[in-house]
């Protein structure tokens, strides 16, 4: 006989020599989180409903969570009004003795009433493992329990108590029915001995808000109604509400036969916690992953980038022991490949609707940025205006007289004797003239203003040629502004101080009289529009278009870009304010000081009249309905 001939296989049978060791094992794997271990008890008793699709209390499908916290007799409780524990038809009792011989073999596998509820989503238990789930909250579960007996009597009330790390449960029938199930079936389940450090992240308003979401599909489709009772407040709590932009596609094909992957998601959420922008994954009414990410091939843009949130339903899939996970089989391998596909679908989806919301999002600044410029240029004092082309004096470079100007004589301020409307910002210039009338322009010459009494109001650019004055909120008060000059001279070899001071006054009103608006000094802002130029060019002017143009592609412009609209807006507004100011002075100045200073007064001029985090806040949730259809 050869050696081949004599080999035999063996057919061996799983098993385990201690029963106890799986479940304390189990049991452990169940004491993760104590928000998703009150989910699980909430589950059981939400299940119980489905029993008898008839079954109706007068009062309504309630499940009430309490959470008492009351020194030493803190607890953790869940009562129902549903028909009970699975009976035992002999005894017309609880059959709790099945649900403790049988963990990991629920009794809802049997039943039919049970499998047809949990293929409509309105049950979920299969493994008979939610009860472990209070190890996660306390030493001790205690369960009473009457059951709705077929001709709709009401039994007699047992109990059961299971101490954690116990291997048996105690079970008495026939015991004194609590309060609660005085007079109608249901359950309550208590947990008490409770872990102190983990149940200090149980709140009511926590579990409201964790039970929405977590238990939002079984309570729309069993019209459960949900409570939680925390130190004397009541929280109800509602399944979650999605809002957004909602994705095109709702459900989508498997390749092969693993069914359907039922899709809820919207996109660009509104402003809610971190924690909420996530997709959960369902099995019916399961919850199986907390968020989508959890699953590594799909921790990918745009899941991870908090542009999305709603859920994810896939019937076929077949639940892990842990009910934290998918089994590893052709099912799980055939949803990935089909979300892979649907990530790709919703990313352009995201790509086009982002597009849209910048363009409508820059249109708007485009909006308040011209008439906002429109409002300054008013504002501005004559010198500032641009000098029609009738009224120019075109003479020659070689025909221009050198006038040379003496020390200053006086000063004057421009505007003179005006009023300024509470918490607004109102530009001053003030002009040198020598005895004859000429204007003094030395670019070492000293300015320094100051505004009386202190207090109504703040002086900035209080050193330059021209201040910027923004009002005080107390109304009815008159202020007096005043500004000095420095200017140095040489004579025979000596220096020699000049100084000289004007002054205004200022009235500060609740609001300005309205008048009819008053055509601007000179011609309208310039548009201007966003443009790729050179390499090296930020920005320009186009006379014949009267159009400022921003080199988009400038590297600059890209990373204000990056950085955020109400950078981009800013950098958009310094390139303005250089082509505004070159534009309106390269002809009526061949000093570079002036004309660098008049740069910067429109700088900040510009940049206190603009509220640059509004302009720049996006509005979260749908876009018009314009935009929408384009």
């Amino acid at each position: 006989m050869s050696q081949q001939e004599k080999l035999e296989e063996r057919k061996i049978r799983f098993s385990t020599p201690d029963n106890w060791t799986l479940i304390e094992h189990i049991g452990r794997m169940q004491s993760t989180n104590p928000l998703r271990s009150i989910k699980e008890l909430v589950d059981n008793a939400i299940d119980a409903f489905a029993r008898d699709p008839t079954y109706a209390p007068p009062e309504g499908k309630i499940v009430r969570v309490e959470i008492g916290k009351n020194g030493g007799s803190d607890h953790i409780k869940v009562v129902d009004n549903a028909l009970g524990w699975e009976c035992n038809t002999a005894s017309g009792n609880p059959d709790f003795e099945y649900s403790v011989e049988h963990i990991g073999a629920s009794i809802k596998k049997i039943l039919d009433q049970y499998r047809k509820a949990r293929d409509e989503g309105l049950a979920i238990g299969q493994y008979a493992l939610g009860l472990l789930s209070f190890w996660a909250l306390g030493n001790r579960l205690t369960v009473f329990s009457r059951c709705c007996l077929p001709d709709r009597r009401v039994g007699n009330c047992s109990r059961m108590v299971w101490l954690r790390y116990n291997r048996e449960a105690g079970i008495t029938d026939n015991v004194e029915s609590p309060p609660e199930l005085a007079k109608n079936s249901g359950c309550i389940v208590i947990i008490d001995e409770l872990e102190k450090a983990r149940m200090g992240l149980v709140t009511g308003t926590s579990l409201q808000k964790y039970l929405g979401r977590a238990c939002r599909s079984s309570l729309m489709k069993t019209g459960v109604t949900l409570e939680v009772h925390d130190r004397g407040k009541k929280f109800t709590v509602r399944p979650m509400k999605y809002e957004g932009t909602h994705f095109l596609i709702e459900k989508y094909h498997t390749k092969g036969a693993f069914g359907d992957i039922e899709l809820e998601i919207y996109l660009f959420p509104p402003a809610v916690e971190t924690d909420e922008f996530k997709v959960p994954i369902f099995a019916r009414s399961a919850r199986v992953y907390d968020d989508i990410t959890q699953i590594e091939e799909l921790n990918v843009y745009p899941w991870n980038s908090k542009k999305v949130y709603g859920q994810v339903n896939y019937p076929w899939g077949k639940i892990a022991p842990s009910r934290n996970a998918f089994e590893n089989d052709e099912f799980l391998g055939a949803f990935i490949d089909a979300m892979k596909e649907v990530t790709e679908k919703l990313s352009k989806q995201i790509e086009e609707i982002e597009t849209r919301r910048r363009k409508w999002q820059r249109k708007k600044f485009y909006e308040t940025f011209e008439k906002t410029w429109q409002e300054i240029l008013n504002k501005l004092p004559e010198e500032w205006q641009r000098k029609k082309e009738g009224q120019k004096k075109k003479i020659e470079k070689e025909e221009k007289k050198e006038i040379e100007s003496g020390p200053i004589y006086r000063l004057e301020i421009s505007p003179q004797d005006t009023q300024v409307q509470c918490r607004s910002v109102q530009p001053f210039t003030v002009k040198a003239f020598d005895r004859n009338e000429n204007p003094v322009t030395d670019p070492e010459m000293i300015y320094y203003w100051k505004v009386e009494p202190v207090g109504v109001g703040l002086l900035t650019r209080d050193q330059y040629r021209t201040c910027i004055f923004q009002a005080g909120k107390k109304e009815g008060t008159i202020a007096t502004i005043t500004a000095t000059a420095f200017q140095y001279l040489e004579e025979s070899g000596k220096e020699k101080t000049v100084a000289k001071t004007a002054s205004t006054n200022i009235w500060i009103v609740s609001q300005l009289p309205v008048k009819p608006p008053s055509p601007p000094h000179g011609d309208k802002p310039p548009i201007y529009d966003e443009y790729p130029l050179g390499d090296e060019i930020h920005s320009k002017f186009v006379s014949s278009m009267n159009m400022v143009q921003i080199n988009n592609q400038h590297k600059d412009f890209k990373a204000a870009e990056e950085r955020g609209d109400e950078a981009l807006y800013r950098y958009i507004n310094y390139c303005y304010c250089k082509e505004m100011a070159v534009d309106r002075w390269k002809d009526l100045t061949s000093d570079p000081h002036e004309l660098s200073e008049r740069i910067a007064d429109l700088l900040a001029i510009s940049d206190l009249a603009f509220d640059w985090k509004s302009l720049a806040q996006k509005r979260r949730g749908r876009l018009p309905r314009s935009q929408l259809k384009q």
